[in-house]
């Protein structure tokens, strides 16, 4: 990136731009707080503070990072590819399946919804890098930061991390939905019970709903955007906990509770996410590599590190999809 100004025509002092902001750097100052002495012989976080600075979509030229390589912009390319495919894939989910007499089967509202959660959530990764892409590729100068072109187009690109949290929901309370039924008359017992307690579709599409609004007023925001990406995926922790609680302990019939491999690795695809708020500033410690790593580089390793956990959840949500499909039950919604 090369500076020229730092002209901001969006001041974004404002109350609810200040208070989320530091809500949010709150909560990540916590998490590198406890994990800071768990980990302290592998990672030292002692430059991750100066990693996650608030800019509120006001840029200048001495601390503002963004990347403009081949590398970055290119891999974002790719992933919105992938993304696309899989997209495909899991088009299919919402098809009629085909009974052991041959008769089309409609699907159950709870499958409807855990396609389309599923095909959502997928489709807000691919908008993110998408667009990243774009940004990154076309927007080369700290002035072309400060402009209401580039606030859309990196609102977009966070906007859609943070609304992919209330689908990451939506699917977890779909899948919820297509356990097996308790036996009449028995109580479900308190594990069952929160998970139910946290299965609301309007619920989950509000948690959304609230990020976006945090997102648009620049609460994300921080002085590099890429770090933006980080910050809001702290929020992603709620709903990947809940998937992970549903798929591991939920009450699956036996040919589902058989399926370890893809309900496992459903949840772990999920969870896979989480090292990169850590990894980010680590990588990023001109001390720890020799010759240093550049922003390419890094980027390149966080987006491997997304081929492989964004590719695990299509693959996971359509072969767990088609184990329930094998079991030849249904459970309305």
């Amino acid at each position: 990136l090369k500076p020229t100004s730092s002209n901001c025509l969006f001041p974004t002092s404002s109350f609810c731009s200040a208070l989320s902001s530091q809500i949010m750097l709150g909560v990540v100052s916590k998490i590198l707080g406890v994990a800071t002495p768990l980990l302290g012989r592998v990672f030292d976080f002692t430059g991750a503070p100066t990693r996650y600075e608030h800019a509120g979509f006001h840029y200048n030229p001495a601390d503002t990072f963004f990347d403009n390589e081949f590398g970055t912009w290119g891999t974002d390319y790719g992933l919105a590819l992938v993304m696309l495919c899989g997209l495909v894939a899991l088009r299919s989910l919402e098809h009629a399946r085909r009974s052991q007499n041959g008769r089309a089967q409609p699907p159950s509202p709870a499958r409807i919804a855990l396609a389309r959660s599923s095909k959502a959530l997928i489709a807000m990764y691919a908008a993110s890098v998408f667009t990243g892409a774009i940004a990154h590729q076309c927007f080369i100068s700290v002035d072309m930061l400060n402009t209401p072109q580039f606030r859309a187009l990196w609102s977009v690109c966070v906007g859609t991390v943070a609304t992919a949290g209330g689908a990451m929901g939506c699917a977890a309370a779909a899948l919820f939905r297509l356990q097996e039924p308790p036996p009449l008359g028995a109580t479900p017992h308190s594990g069952q019970a929160v998970l139910a307690a946290c299965s609301s579709y309007r619920a989950w599409a509000t948690y959304g709903s609230v990020l976006l609004g945090i997102v648009l007023v620049g609460g994300f925001s921080m002085k590099r955007p890429a770090t933006d990406i980080f910050l809001v995926g702290v929020t992603q922790t709620p709903p990947t906990m809940y998937i992970a609680a549903v798929l591991l302990w939920g009450r699956w019939p036996p040919q589902v509770a058989a399926a370890r491999a893809a309900r496992w690795g459903l949840a772990a695809s999920f969870a896979s996410n989480c090292p990169l708020i850590f990894a980010y500033p680590w990588l990023l410690d001109d001390r720890r590599w020799s010759p240093a790593l550049t922003l390419e580089q890094v980027n390149i390793a966080c987006h491997a590190n997304l081929l492989v956990t964004w590719g695990g959840q299509c693959a996971g949500l359509y072969a767990v999809a088609k184990v329930i499909d094998a079991c030849h039950w249904t459970k309305s919604a």
